[in-house]
């Protein structure tokens, strides 16, 4: 990573961000219409897994093509993305600094928030290790029910394991499951423990440990964004009623004391307050209860042929909708150019044959000189024109005698008088002096700036 960061970079990293931003709200609308339109809990669990992942993935390639020099051509292409957006917003060029220094803040948050998140975490899975380490065999008749409801799943053998201070059923391990019980589930009724087994191996088959991990890192890395918290909660929801649901058509005549087993094991969590376990527990909580509950009791939605086509085709017309938006879902930045050819577009004259007047000219030079890079130096074009309008005098010192190419011809026959000695009040009357000159200069350049009116000399 970049230790220093350039305006460039910090403009680049803020459009980065609101596209970011404004892609994943759009893309969590179109999950939610998804999820409206699915027939059942375990397809709305994929709609909400796949955009936690796809928003997992879209925020690490965003971080990998502005971070790390390997990746020059994906900053390359962000930038033209940018450039050729229609949303682009200029960032005056004063407000440079204090974009770099809001990126810095943001990225430097960043950074701690996750790696105190990572501490947490890493604090709650020796926590987990150290409660593992008690874990004892189950009994044999308990060992019996278990291997029986596998073999009715059609699941392979995985452990069983009974542990001390567990007060609800749950599946661990993200590479091999395992079922936990708590210590009083050998007591259990055997219908009531054959159906709390079957909903935790349902999550054994579906693999179900391995996804939670998988949302538990994309929530990780995308903290700072509450929709993807709502997703992290749907898919979880989802996942606990597709369970509930396979639990329900295995038994149906026996949902009633399935929905009160439920019920009790959230109690008794509910009032050990036992911390949240990296893994995936039979209980929830209450507003999710409750919800599981009413799933349970009324069964699954019954749809027709013609509804379940109908869903599929909106489905699809919604995917490909939000397909062909998403290219247009960006806001760019981008620095305010540095006023370089402020002087010359002050100076250029409004009419043909006219310049601005003298006083205005230094003015107007003296308050464009700090966007200069070099302020006693006027432009070429501006010299040129000036030079083109002024009266065809050559101004010299006093103490230099005067010189005059375009003379005319009685300038020529004064001067010989005036070698030969002739006299006169003025020796030279055809060539004006110095100071004359300025004077009559001075008043030319004061009627152009007023009307552009020519001056004639009598």
């Amino acid at each position: 990573m970049n230790p220093s960061i350039t305006p460039d970079t910090a403009i680049s990293i803020l459009s980065a961000l609101c596209a970011f931003l404004l892609k994943t709200i759009a893309a969590y609308a179109c999950c939610w219409l998804l999820a409206r339109c699915a027939t059942s809990a375990s397809r709305r669990f994929t709609i909400w897994f796949l955009y936690l992942v796809g928003t997992g993935t879209f925020w690490i390639y965003s971080l990998a093509s502005h971070f790390f020099p390997a990746n020059i051509s994906r900053s390359a292409a962000s930038s033209t993305a940018a450039s050729s957006a229609r949303l682009t917003y200029v960032v005056p060029s004063q407000l440079a600094f204090n974009v770099v220094r809001l990126t810095t803040t943001l990225i430097i948050l960043y950074g701690l928030v996750l790696a105190v998140t990572a501490c947490l975490g890493l604090w709650r899975r020796l926590q987990l290790h150290r409660a593992l380490n008690l874990r004892l065999a189950p009994p044999p008749p308990v060992a019996q029910v278990f291997q029986a409801v596998a073999y009715d799943m059609h699941i392979a053998p995985c452990d069983l394991w009974v542990l001390p201070g567990l007060t609800s059923p749950a599946t661990l391990g993200s590479v091999q499951a395992a079922v936990y019980l708590p210590a009083d589930c050998q007591d259990q009724d055997p219908t009531e423990l054959r159906n709390i087994l079957r909903h935790e191996l349902k999550h054994v088959k579906r693999m179900d440990s391995l996804w939670e991990t998988v949302c538990r890192t994309s929530r990780f890395l995308l903290f700072f964004h509450p929709l993807v918290h709502q997703a992290f909660a749907a898919a979880r929801f989802e996942r606990e009623v597709a369970c509930d649901m396979a639990v329900v058509r295995s038994c149906p005549e026996k949902r009633d004391l399935y929905a009160e087993t439920l019920v009790r094991f959230g109690w008794k969590t509910a009032v050990a307050e036992q911390p949240d376990y990296i893994g995936i527990g039979f209980s929830s909580a209450a507003a999710v209860l409750n919800a599981r509950v009413r799933w349970i009791l009324t069964g699954e939605d019954i749809y027709s042929a013609w509804s379940r086509k109908g869903r599929a085709v909106v489905s699809v017309g919604i995917l490909f909708l939000f397909l062909a938006a998403t290219p247009a879902l960006w806001i760019a930045f981008r620095l305010a150019p540095l006023q370089q050819a402020a002087i010359v577009n002050t100076f250029t004259p409004t009419t043909a044959g006219s310049i601005p007047h003298h006083a205005s000219l230094r003015s107007t030079v003296r308050s464009n000189a700090p966007s200069l890079s070099a302020p006693d130096t006027v432009p070429a074009a501006i010299i040129s024109h000036s030079a083109s309008n002024l009266p065809h005098y050559q101004i010299q010192n006093a103490d230099e005698p005067m010189s005059n190419p375009v003379a005319s011809d009685e300038s020529q026959t004064g001067d010989a008088t005036w070698k030969q000695g002739g006299s006169s009040a003025n020796p030279h009357p055809s060539v004006p002096s110095a100071t004359t000159v300025i004077i009559d200069t001075a008043t030319q350049l004061g009627r152009m700036g007023g009307g552009g009116h020519e001056h004639e000399r009598n």
